[in-house]
C-alpha cells in the first residue's frame, strides 16, 4: 500500500505579498445570441434581468477604486480582469477603450496586470481588433465545433446557427495576429457527449488552424445532457488525449498542464504548495456592483451571490472575510472525503466545484467526471514515462512510492497498470 500524505486545507485568503486575484467583470448582462446551455441566462436564475444591461461609468469607476485599494492593501502581484457578459463586445468600442485606459492607469503599479475578453466573435471588426492590439488583450472565442454541432445549441435569438459568423470573426483575429497586430487568439469549447470529439478537434485544429484551445466539461446543474453524460466522457477524454499526444505542439491547456507536471516531476508536498500558490481567488463583479465568487457556480449556490457585498461599499478584505465566502474558499481547496486516498487528488484537486454538488447544497461529492479524469491522467502519466519521464518523478507527483510504478529500465507502466495502482 502506498503512503497517503495528509491533506491540509489552506487559510481562506493569503493576505500576503505574492498573491493574485482574478475578476470576472460583467460589463454587460445581455447577449446577442441565445446558447441553450448557457448557465448565465438559462439555468433557472433571472438575476441578470434585474441588473443594468450595461456596467455604467460610475459603477466601473467604483470597481476600479475597489481594485486599486485591494492592490495597495494586499500587495497583489497579479490581477487578471476578464471582460465578460453576456457578450462583452456589445459595449461601444470607445467605452471599452476608456475602461482599458483607466484600468492600466489606476492599476499600473501591479507587477502583472492581465486584460482578457471572452467573446463569441460575431461582432469582431477592425475597430475591435485595433483595441485588442493597443491594450494587449487576451482574446478567447467560444465555439463548439463544426456547424452541424455548433449550431444545435449556439444559436441567435431567432434560432439561427452562429457558426459562419463566428468563423468569420476567428479568421479576422487570426489575420490580425499574422500581421503582428495582436496576440494569437484562444478557443474555448464545451464537450458534448453526443458529438464526435475527433470531428470537433479536427475542425478546430486542422480546419480553423487554431493552436491555443481548451475544452470544458459540461456543468452538472442545468445540463442539457442525460445522466449517462459522465460515463460517456471516459472514451471521449481517452480519444481527445490520444489526438493531442499525436501533436503536443497544440496548446491544449486541459491536457498540457497535467502532462507537463508528469514530465517535470516533483514531490507531493511541493505539488500541494504549488497548488496553494497558484489557486487565486476568483470574484465576479456584476453590472450593479454586486460581488460574488466564480460565476460558474451561481446555479448551484445562489446564496453566495446575495451577500450584500458591493464594490461601492466593500473592500477585498470584506469579501474574503465574509463567513459564507470564507466557507466557500475552504471548500474550493478541500478534498471530498472520497478523494483523500486517491493518487490523482493533486492532479484534479477534487474536481471543479460545479461538477461535485451534493443534495444538501454543498460540494462534498467527488467530481461527476471522476472516472473519466482518472483514466485521462493515467493515459498522460504513461505517455510521459514513455517520453522519458523518470518513474520516481511521476511517483512523486502522485504521492506514490517509485516501486509502485515499476522499476527502471523496465517497460513503462501502461494506463491500465497505472489505474490499477491508483485504485
Amino acid at each position: 500500500m502506498r503512503d497517503t500524505p495528509p491533506y491540509a486545507p489552506v487559510d481562506a485568503l493569503r493576505h500576503t505579498a505574492g498573491s493574485s486575484l482574478e475578476v470576472i467583470l460583467k460589463v454587460t448582462e445581455r447577449c446577442n445570441i441565445a446558447c441553450t446551455y448557457c448557465y448565465f441566462f438559462f439555468a433557472g436564475n433571472d438575476s441578470h434581468a434585474e441588473h443594468p444591461s450595461l456596467l455604467k461609468r460610475d459603477g466601473f469607476l467604483e470597481t476600479v477604486d475597489f481594485l486599486a485599494k485591494a492592490l495597495e492593501e494586499h500587495q497583489l502581484d497579479r490581477i487578471q480582469i476578464d471582460f465578460h457578459g453576456g457578450e462583452p463586445l456589445l459595449v461601444k468600442p470607445e467605452y471599452f477603450a476608456w475602461m482599458c485606459e483607466t484600468l492600466q492607469e489606476r492599476l499600473g503599479a501591479c507587477p502583472q496586470l492581465i486584460l482578457a475578453v471572452q467573446t463569441n466573435a460575431m461582432l469582431v471588426n477592425d475597430t475591435w481588433i485595433e483595441l485588442f492590439g493597443r491594450f494587449n488583450i487576451q482574446v478567447g472565442v467560444s465555439i463548439d465545433g463544426p456547424s452541424e454541432y455548433n449550431d444545435r445549441f449556439r444559436v441567435d435569438h431567432k434560432g439561427r446557427g452562429t457558426h459562419a459568423k463566428v468563423v468569420e470573426g476567428i479568421r479576422a483575429l487570426q489575420a490580425a495576429h499574422a500581421r503582428g497586430v495582436m496576440d494569437d487568439l484562444g478557443v474555448l469549447c464545451v464537450i458534448n457527449p453526443d458529438f464526435d470529439i475527433t470531428r470537433v478537434y479536427r475542425h478546430i485544429v486542422d480546419e480553423l488552424g487554431v493552436r491555443n484551445l481548451n475544452f470544458l466539461l459540461p456543468d452538472v446543474a442545468g445540463s442539457t445532457y442525460g445522466p449517462g453524460a459522465a460515463k460517456a466522457m471516459i472514451p471521449i477524454l481517452r480519444e481527445l488525449t490520444a489526438l493531442w499526444l499525436a501533436d503536443t505542439s497544440v496548446n491544449l491547456t486541459f491536457l498540457r498542464k497535467p502532462f507537463q507536471r508528469f514530465l517535470a516531476g516533483g514531490r507531493y508536498d511541493e505539488e500541494m504548495a504549488r497548488f496553494r500558490q497558484l489557486k487565486a481567488p476568483i470574484l465576479t463583479i456584476y453590472s450593479n456592483g454586486e460581488i460574488g465568487p466564480d460565476d460558474a457556480i451561481r446555479p448551484l449556490a445562489p446564496e453566495l451571490f446575495v451577500t450584500g457585498l458591493n464594490v461601492a461599499t466593500s473592500s477585498l478584505t470584506d469579501v474574503m472575510t465574509h463567513p459564507d465566502l470564507v466557507a466557500h474558499v475552504h471548500r474550493s481547496f478541500s478534498l471530498p472525503k472520497d478523494c483523500e486516498a486517491c493518487c490523482w487528488r493533486n492532479m484534479c484537486r477534487g474536481g471543479e466545484l460545479s461538477h461535485r454538488p451534493t443534495a444538501d447544497g454543498g460540494f462534498a461529492a467527488r467530481s461527476a467526471y471522476c472516472e473519466a479524469l482518472s483514466d485521462m491522467y493515467a493515459e498522460l502519466a504513461a505517455a510521459a514515462i514513455n517520453q522519458g519521464a523518470r518513474l520516481d518523478s511521476v511517483a512523486g507527483v502522485l504521492g506514490l512510492r517509485p516501486d509502485e510504478l515499476g522499476e527502471e529500465p523496465a517497460a513503462a507502466p501502461s494506463p491500465a497498470m497505472l489505474q490499477t495502482v491508483a485504485s
